[in-house]
C-alpha cells in the first residue's frame, strides 16, 4: 500500500451560503448575548449595596408586623403555644432577647419536660443586656 498523494484527497464543495449564514448569525447572537449578561451583572452588582439596605428594612419590618401578630394573638389566647414560640423566635430574630425571656418563660412553665424550650431561654437570658 502507499500513501495517498494529494490527488487523492476529496475535493470541497462549495459552502452553502444558508449554513454560513446561520453560523454567522449563531455566533453573533453568542457574542450579543453574552455581552448583555456582562453588562447586567456589573450593574447588579453597583445596586447590590442599595438592594441590601432596602431588604434589611422589608425583613424589620415583617418582623415587627409578625410580632404584632402575635401579641394579637395571645391578648386573646395567653396560652396558645403556636403563638408564644413564634413571639420569642420573632423577638430573637430582631435581637430582642430580653422581650422573648417572657414568652419563653411560660413556655418552660406550661412544658417544663420540653428541653428546647429551656435552651432557648438560657440563651436569651445569657445574650439580653
Amino acid at each position: 500500500m502507499t500513501l495517498s498523494s494529494s490527488s487523492d484527497k476529496p475535493k470541497r464543495r462549495p459552502k452553502n451560503p444558508v449554513v454560513v449564514g446561520m453560523t454567522w448569525l449563531s455566533i453573533v447572537s453568542f457574542v450579543g448575548f453574552t455581552g448583555f449578561s456582562v453588562v447586567q451583572l456589573f450593574q447588579s452588582a453597583l445596586n447590590f449595596g442599595d438592594e441590601e439596605v432596602a431588604e434589611t428594612v422589608s425583613l424589620n419590618e415583617q418582623l415587627q408586623t409578625q410580632e404584632r401578630g402575635y401579641e394579637i394573638v395571645l391578648e386573646r389566647e395567653p396560652d396558645n403555644v403556636v403563638a408564644l414560640e413564634g413571639l420569642a423566635n420573632t423577638r430573637m430574630e430582631m435581637g430582642d432577647y430580653e422581650g422573648a425571656i417572657a414568652p419563653l418563660e411560660k413556655l418552660v412553665e406550661m412544658y417544663p419536660d420540653f428541653p428546647q424550650y429551656q435552651t432557648l431561654l438560657q440563651q436569651a437570658a445569657e445574650q439580653a443586656p
